[in-house]
């Protein structure tokens, strides 16, 4: 009773209003919402007695309801963790290391982005119809480039070359590189010539998408 007598019969002081709403504006500008129980005495004090301060805390505290309670709080988009894998990935994921052979295992996802990526081109050697290239850049020492071609099935069968090229050498000091084709039809191994190729005829054109391409890696030059 006694603090509502004194609120009533003191007059407003203008100067503790410009100090009180300097200390809302701070925290306003700290986008806190305002409970007055955390504001120091003097200023409960000063809203208890004054109209015109504790309209404008009034209004600050709707202002901050309005903002936490009305309007939606957007939503992350976080649908790019689920993106597919990019086409490089994709290129990396065929490749493997087991032991000191690498292998290179071909799906139909893999066979179907290849020929997507494949320009037009004339026939290569005489051929009548175009292979299918796969080209792989392996980070493996003295691995420069393994190249790839599936030429088109006769009779339920193709042909696939395999193109060796190294970092310490260059053809014609390429041969004798062991090249397996493992299918599940069965395993088959060959060796490349001097131009760094191995060359697997008759290969079931249903095997095609689940090859392996597994090559012994020589020994580097010093």
């Amino acid at each position: 009773m006694q603090h509502l007598v004194k609120t009533l019969v003191v007059p407003v002081d203008q100067q503790a209003c410009e100090t009180c709403c300097d200390q809302l504006a701070i925290y306003a500008e700290r986008n806190q919402r305002i409970t007055q129980q955390y504001l120091s005495p003097a200023i409960q004090n000063h809203l208890d007695a004054c109209v015109g301060c504790s309209e404008y805390f009034a209004a600050l505290d709707r202002s901050f309801t309005a903002v936490t309670g009305d309007l939606p709080v957007p939503q992350p988009d976080l649908s790019f963790l689920n993106q597919a894998p990019s086409w490089y990935e994709k290129v990396a994921a065929a490749l493997a290391m087991v032991g000191k052979h690498i292998q290179i295992s071909l799906n139909q996802s893999l066979l179907d982005g290849f020929a997507a990526l494949q320009p037009a081109q004339p026939a290569l050697r005489g051929e009548n119809t175009q292979p299918l290239q796969l080209t792989f850049t392996p980070s493996i020492q003295p691995l420069r480039e393994i190249n790839l071609a599936i030429y088109p099935a006769e009779a339920n069968f193709c042909r696939v070359r395999v193109q060796v090229q190294l970092h310490d050498r260059e053809w014609p000091d390429l041969a004798n590189i062991n090249v397996h084709l493992i299918a599940p039809s069965g395993r088959r191994s060959t060796e490349t010539d001097v131009w760094g190729e191995a060359v697997f005829g008759e290969v079931q054109a249903a095997d095609v998408a689940g090859l392996t391409v597994e090559i012994e890696l020589p020994t580097p030059i010093n």
